[in-house]
């Protein structure tokens, strides 16, 4: 058993087998509920379970710098003003924010961390 943060592969792995049992566990008391075919109650299931895991995994990579307090204090304010230029400055600050996560994910994942 190894130490330490698990690989990608073992994060989804894990990821993936914990949605199956909730699919499994949840679809027919959904459809019995719902009154649904068991069928359309899967395919409603899996489309919100890869869009929950979808913004889980963007949700968990957003920087430290976009925590609560820095969107109260900097983004929210921009955003509900009316400076298109102040709105444009933070929409490629925070592009560049993300592309800098993005790049170093990938270089996270082609290391095999």
């Amino acid at each position: 058993m190894s130490h330490g943060i698990r690989s990608l592969r073992e994060r989804v792995l894990q990821t993936l087998s914990f949605e199956a049992g909730g699919l499994l566990l949840i679809t027919p008391l959904y459809g019995w509920v719902a009154g649904a075919a068991l069928g359309e109650s899967l395919t409603l299931l899996v489309a919100v379970s890869i869009v929950v895991m979808a913004w889980s995994a963007v949700f968990n990579t957003l920087p430290p710098e976009l925590n609560y307090e820095a969107v109260k204090k900097n983004i929210a304010p921009v955003l509900s003003g009316k400076d298109a230029v102040a709105k444009a400055r933070l929409a490629r600050e925070l592009s560049e924010t993300f592309r800098l996560q993005y790049l170093k994910a990938k270089e996270l994942a082609r290391s095999g961390q």
